[in-house]
């Protein structure tokens, strides 16, 4: 068994906390209650408070024999609240005290159930195939602040309806939903807790690489940089979606929106762990994020891809020498204009960094070729997307142009395929 200090970990982290928040309360109410002359009442709530802390001590320790007894006195508690409430007017806290019940007697029962004891829990740096999260990450070139009612701020304008921030130190802001569900966010930072009518969601906020990207395929080289460049992360996880939101596809328009909104101009890329998937970040991300179709933005790279083979690969060397001996397939074709879109690929070198890039071509000489970059360079100084340069015709590594609606060449990117397992990224 673990130490005391050290939390169960995953989604039994957070209704083992609260179990021992609220048997401590209940253990100070009934001393309010024998301090004010009322034994009876003072006894009761001391004994349920004792039972209800020891569960909660169980739960932390993650021992099942703590999950029936913490469920019995929730059970007790939520029917002298629905008591309460019988005749009453309904207060903001009397609905958060219901709701918090409601959801750690379902919580206990599902997280602490004897078959799921000793499974794969709900970690954010989890492997994907132990218990692929429904998550959403950005990477940041920074770490950045991020407290409850800074949280509080970005729901409202991402989800809509008035977030209460629950942190223990202050009353609760008052609420405008005009639905009354419950719209929470419990301070725990650097992760924070959200519970809203979708579901419960973990907002995550680390100041440091984020470690589960360990099968994405690097040979791509814009991401290989953005994973070494970045400092920090930030991720929206799902905890539990509530009917009908309870199913991965049904959750993720939420933690994209939510994900839109956190983004800015310090985001690096976009990590969905689920299935490893990787995108490059942009502004045009934002407005696709928010779309109901929000995943589409893996379908395609906000950025031409820059691809990295071994040195020696024998099939991109062959495909090399086949794009030298095409080349006057090439050259008759554009001097003609015998189709559109005439590209080639050759090296570009810049404070001794070289980058094989795509220039659209407009001039063609006997021995060199000079046009405009089709991409954006990794890192070849002032060198940008329609920057002109000029490479030599003896340093061509691949061609291609568009002849009646069909790419012509491309040698290279076939053997990358060939050489990568046919997964390019």
């Amino acid at each position: 068994m673990s130490p005391f200090w050290k939390p169960p970990g995953g989604s039994k982290t957070f209704p083992a906390a609260l179990t021992l928040v609220w048997g401590a309360a209940q253990i100070y109410i009934g001393y309010k209650f024998l301090s004010h002359g009322l034994p009876a009442g003072g006894g009761a709530a001391i004994a349920l408070g004792v039972l209800l802390f020891a569960s909660g001590i169980g739960l932390w320790s993650n021992r099942t024999w703590a999950r029936w007894p913490a469920i019995a006195v929730f059970s007790v508690l939520l029917l002298m609240q629905g008591f309460t409430m019988v005749g009453h007017k309904l207060t903001l806290s009397s609905l958060i005290n219901l709701g918090s019940l409601i959801y750690l007697i379902g919580a206990i029962f599902v997280y602490f159930s004897p078959h799921r004891r000793e499974g794969p829990e709900s970690d954010p740096q989890a492997k994907p195939e132990d218990s692929p999260l429904v998550s959403l990450v950005l990477l940041l070139r920074k770490p950045r602040y991020l407290d409850a009612r800074i949280l509080a701020s970005y729901l409202e304008s991402a989800w809509g309806g008035k977030y209460t921030v629950v942190d223990g130190k202050s009353a609760p802001e008052a609420s405008n939903s005009p639905d009354g569900l419950p719209r929470l966010v419990v301070a725990r930072p650097p992760s924070l807790v959200v519970t809203a009518p979708t579901g419960v969601f973990a907002v995550h906020n680390f100041d440091r690489p984020y470690g589960d990207n360990r099968g994405h395929d690097t040979t791509e080289l814009r991401t290989a940089q953005a994973l070494a460049e970045h400092r920090a992360w930030m991720s929206v996880d799902l905890i539990k979606g509530f009917p009908p939101f309870d199913t991965p596809e049904s959750a993720y328009p939420s933690i994209a929106k939510l994900i839109a909104a956190l983004s800015g101009p310090d985001c690096i890329a976009i990590y969905r762990p689920e299935t490893n998937q990787f995108n490059l970040w942009d502004e045009s991300l934002e407005e696709q994020l928010r779309s109901p179709t929000p995943l589409a933005i893996f379908s395609t790279p906000t950025f031409a891809p820059v691809l990295s083979v071994e040195t020696g690969d024998a099939k991109m060397a062959a495909a090399v020498a086949t794009a030298r001996t095409r080349w006057p397939e090439f050259a008759n074709a554009y001097t003609r204009r015998d189709g559109s879109d005439f590209m080639v690929k050759a090296p570009v070198t810049v404070n001794n960094k070289t980058e094989f890039i795509w220039i659209e071509v407009e001039t063609l000489g006997e021995e060199n070729i000079t046009g405009k970059l089709a991409n954006d360079p990794i890192d070849l100084g002032n060198l940008k997307l329609g920057s002109t340069v000029t490479v030599r015709l003896a340093d061509l590594n691949d061609w291609m142009f568009v002849r009646n609606g069909e790419p012509v060449g491309l040698f290279t990117a076939a053997a990358f395929s060939d050489s990568t397992g046919g997964k390019p990224s």
